[in-house]
């Protein structure tokens, strides 16, 4: 059974061991029942049964994530935790990669004490605008 989430400012650190191990079931117990994977460009993605081959189709697996962490803000049982990312190098395909983002993510402490994403925006405002 994995660790809880239980302060929301670990979270990017958090997000990069799960990402980086390729943890799947982590990473999509780390979204609330009823969040949202906002990826931009009308891509959306709702509740854990619609994110989850979302993460499972990550790209550039086996690519480490790197985690520059800005800011979190608490506001009683809900945070923002702003958080710029970057993945660069060589796919298993031969292709190159070189991806990144400001993330923004709101999260939500549930009934068992965990801190888990109810909105997930990835590349931040750009989602909004690209």
């Amino acid at each position: 059974m994995k660790p809880l989430l239980t302060d929301p400012s670990a979270f990017p650190h958090v997000f990069k061991a799960r990402f980086d191990a390729r943890q799947i079931d982590a990473l999509v117990d780390g979204y609330a029942t009823d969040a949202v994977l906002d990826l931009g460009g009308g891509t959306k993605f709702r509740g854990r049964d619609s994110i989850r081959p979302a993460i499972e189709n990550l790209p550039a697996p086996g690519l480490p994530i790197q985690i520059t962490p800005r800011h979190t803000q608490m506001i009683g049982n809900h945070a923002v935790v702003l958080f710029d990312w970057s993945i660069k190098g060589t796919a298993p395909d031969g292709k190159s990669v070189e991806m990144g983002g400001s993330a923004v993510d709101v999260l939500r402490q549930e009934a068992d004490g965990e801190w888990r994403q109810i909105l997930d925006l990835p590349f931040g405002h750009a989602t909004a605008t690209g």
